[in-house]
């Protein structure tokens, strides 16, 4: 019995054998067909090498970080804006040197997914290791080379032990040349309680041999966050290549809006559909691609179902969420339905939009800034304008509480001036933002950066810090001064001054452009690049009609004055002028729901809600009579945000005409007698006293000697017959 188990254990072990070798043979003939052993030298033969393989033009950089990455001599750093083909940078390094082996920690699943088909599009042998796909099966295969790439979250390197196994493997050990990380400025920014694991590298990186080099590949790495990353991996800058590319994302509007309400309240997104939602025909035109960065899953859902119920029927699908808690089939429909344009736009976390590559994106919104560092915000706008010829929007609302509050007079205590006194700022202390300053934990990377810092306003609850760079950029903070301290249209203030700040390494200087004929490295630059060159210096061209709807853009700051303001309504018991107004809405909305009947199928309640008609119905009850505060259909849709109000506006102020009508103007009487120049008589003197004994008041005083009640007294006290005291009145007393 004995023999024949260890029989069996030998045969098995010879079929795993051969089944290796079978694997190992398949792969080394893939990749003599897919690879090049020609490995050049210099940058124009990797060049004209890549173009001939796979019909592709390397910038210049891009061909410098392949030939870096093939000499295998240093590690490599790329810093490259979002959208700039940095997947190019160390995908063409796969080209050469068939029997290499890399593999790429991808922070997101859909990043990775698309990771896989663009290498496997380029015939690299990819696999991807992720919960759903690690197998006994896949791993064999890996380690015998079948695959040239393996792509996968640090939590499949790190957290699984029988992939951790394969940097054992001899062979996998042997061939494996870099581990490259893509996006790699997370390592630090979410290497925490985030995600925990991408601290945990310690373990795969003490089972590497030493000649595998580290690529990190990152658009928004600062000058700490590269030190710390750097100083990980025991990168130096004698021993790594860093190529650096400006990041600047010059087809980009970037703008600033305030919050009209709470967070909580979506209708400042409205903008992102076309006019008249609710009566879209089927085969109504799309509008500007775009997506909308959430700060929490439950925000994406409701702030897409707000705009859904804003859309008819057939219409509603366009608009969706996209978040990380979803499955993978139903994240892979709505990511291809959103790259082919049958889905307009996209409400999302980072799940979808770290490495996303959707060419035609217009419109990108971030809807908050609790919490938001710089890096995060410049990879969120980065989804945007992708295609270099196409103008593009990124556009940030802040919460109302970030902005002082105007007119705050509430009473100074002890503690306000003690405060004070420890401070030399002119701002209150409930606004001023203290600055949280990390630990230097390695002096000898200094030269790349200062640590980094983070905001939190003090005087309210416990929040997640915003980083000061983020407050700059909204206008929140004083802008520090660098050596670019001017946007590209002149000495004027530009928000593109903050990103220049914070990637600014004045050590590292720029790898040299291709020229000017590349649209990669010298895309066109358009006319307009924020709202505050749009404020100071407005352009010879009116706006495009979606720039401006996106930026509610009427006139110059300065000539806009409102006079209006949404009123704060409270509950009220309706009266019968309330009654009967609600009556004449009801009445208007079925009439005018009778007459689009044939082509509008919604039913009354999508021209106009019941939500919209108590409102009217409040305001109109609240209104003053001298200045009623609708009075044209622009206040109407200031106070509603009835979509409707351009088209029905004037209908329903005539209803609110007829049961509460405007007050007339009040008559001032006309003088009889022309002006003189004369002072106005005084008015005369009057007695209390002798007004309430119904005695003559006018012309005296009570207080008076020639007052006659004062007179009357005076002759009884001179008379005997004292009346008593108890039985006069006080107020005829002396």
């Amino acid at each position: 019995m004995v023999h024949y188990l260890s029989s069996c254990t030998l045969f098995g072990d010879v079929t795993a054998h051969i089944a290796r070798s079978v694997l190992l043979s398949d792969a080394a003939a893939r990749a003599r067909r897919t690879a090049s052993r020609t490995v050049p030298t210099t940058i124009e033969a990797t060049r004209a090498e890549v173009k001939r393989m796979i019909d592709v033009t390397l910038c210049d950089w891009q061909a410098a970080a392949t030939l870096a990455q093939n000499t295998r001599k240093k590690h490599v750093v790329v810093l490259a804006p979002c959208g700039g083909g940095k997947t190019l940078a160390f995908l063409s390094a796969m080209l050469f040197n068939p029997t290499a082996v890399r593999m790429v920690v991808s922070p997101l699943l859909a990043l990775g997914h698309q990771h896989v088909k663009t290498f496997t599009d380029r015939g690299i042998p990819a696999c991807e290791f992720t919960s759903k796909t690690i197998s006994e099966s896949l791993c064999q295969q890996a380690e015998v080379g079948v695959f040239r790439s393996l792509i996968g979250p640090p939590e499949a390197w790190n957290a699984n032990k029988r992939v951790r196994d394969i940097v054992k493997h001899s062979y996998f050990s042997s061939h494996l040349s870099h581990i490259i990380f893509d996006e790699g400025h997370l390592i630090k920014e979410w290497g925490g309680t985030f995600r925990p694991e991408y601290s945990n590298f310690d373990v795969i990186m003490s089972r590497l041999q030493p000649d595998v080099k580290i690529v990190l590949v990152s658009a928004t790495f600062t000058r700490s966050s590269l030190r710390d990353t750097m100083s990980i991996f025991n990168m130096t800058r004698d021993n790594t290549e860093i190529i650096r590319v400006p990041n600047e994302l010059r087809n980009i509007f970037y703008a600033v809006r305030r919050m009209s309400g709470p967070a909580d309240r979506y209708d400042d997104l409205v903008f992102l559909l076309p006019d008249n939602p609710l009566t879209l025909a089927i085969d109504a035109p799309a509008p500007p691609k775009f997506m909308v960065f959430m700060q929490s899953k439950t925000d994406c859902k409701n702030a897409a179902l707000h705009l859904r119920r804003m859309l008819p029927e057939h219409h509603q699908d366009k608009v969706c969420w996209f978040t990380a808690d979803k499955t993978d089939a139903f994240k892979d429909n709505r990511m291809k339905r959103f790259t082919e344009g049958s889905v307009w736009g996209m409400f999302c976390t980072d799940a979808a939009g770290l490495g996303l590559d959707v060419n035609d994106i217009r419109i990108c919104v971030q809807w908050g800034i609790e919490g938001l560092t710089f890096e995060g915000l410049y990879q969120r706008f980065g989804r945007g304008g992708r295609n270099r010829s196409l103008q593009g929007v990124a556009l940030l609302f802040v919460e109302d509480r970030f902005y002082p509050k105007t007119g705050d007079k509430r009473k100074r205590t002890a503690g306000d001036e003690a405060d004070e006194d420890e401070s030399e700022s002119d701002e209150p202390v409930s606004k001023r933002p203290c600055i949280e300053q990390s630990q230097d934990s390695n002096a000898s990377m200094s030269a790349i950066g200062p640590p980094s810092t983070t905001v939190t306003l003090k005087g309210s609850k416990p929040r997640h810090s915003t980083d000061p760079a983020v407050l700059e950029f909204a206008g929140l903070l004083p802008r520090q001064g660098s050596a670019h301290d001017t946007g590209h249209n002149g000495s004027i203030p530009c928000r593109l001054m903050t990103p220049r700040s914070v990637y600014d390494f004045p050590d590292i200087p720029f790898y040299p452009s291709c020229g000017p004929d590349c649209q990669r490295c010298n895309p066109p630059v358009f006319e307009l690049c924020c709202d505050l060159h749009l404020r100071t210096q407005p352009p010879a061209s009116p706006l495009p009609a979606w720039i401006a709807r996106a930026l509610d853009w009427t006139a110059p700051v300065s000539d806009q004055k409102r006079t209006n303001r949404v009123r704060a309504l409270k509950s009220h018991i309706p009266g019968d002028r309330e009654k009967r107004l609600r009556t004449e809405l009801i009445a208007w909305r079925q009439s005018a729901y009778e007459a689009r009947r044939p082509a509008f199928r919604w039913g009354p309640c999508a021209l106009l809600s019941d939500n919209i008609i108590d409102r009217i119905v409040s305001i109109a009850h609240r209104q003053s009579s001298s200045s009623p505060p609708m009075k044209t259909s622009v206040d109407l849709k200031f106070q509603t945000r009835w979509e409707l109000s351009d088209r029905y506006g004037d209908d329903i102020l005539k209803c609110i005409a007829r049961v509460f009508p405007p007050a007339p103007p009040p008559r001032v009487p006309l003088s009889e007698t022309s002006n003189t120049g004369t002072p106005p008589t005084r008015k005369p003197p009057t007695c209390s006293s002798c007004s309430e004994a119904n005695l003559p008041a006018i012309g005296h005083r009570s207080n008076e000697n020639r007052c006659p009640l004062k007179l009357q007294w005076t002759e009884i006290l001179a008379s005997d017959l004292v009346t008593p005291l108890s039985k006069v009145s006080r107020r005829t007393s002396i």
